[in-house]
C-alpha cells in the first residue's frame, strides 16, 4: 500500500511529507496511535480521528488490507 496515496484519498495529503520524514510506511500503520500521530505533527484532532477511523487503517490494524501490498 502506498501511504501517500492513502493519505491523499482521505484528503489528508498535507501529511504525506510528515509520514515520509518519519519513515512511516504501510508496515508501521497498524502500530500508530493517537499519541504517535501527535508526536509526528498531526495536531488536529479531527485529522487524527480520520486517520485512526479510516476503514483501510482499521484493516491494517487487524492485518486485513483493503489495498494490495507491494
Amino acid at each position: 500500500m502506498d501511504v501517500g496515496e492513502w493519505l491523499r484519498g482521505l484528503g489528508l495529503g498535507k501529511y504525506e511529507d510528515i509520514f515520509r520524514t518519519n519513515a512511516i510506511d504501510a508496515d508501521l500503520l497498524p502500530r500508530l496511535t493517537d499519541a504517535g500521530l501527535k508526536d509526528i505533527g498531526v495536531s488536529a484532532l479531527g485529522d487524527r480521528l480520520r486517520l485512526l477511523d479510516d476503514r483501510c487503517f482499521g484493516r491494517c490494524r487487524t492485518g486485513k488490507h483493503s489495498l494490495p501490498l507491494p
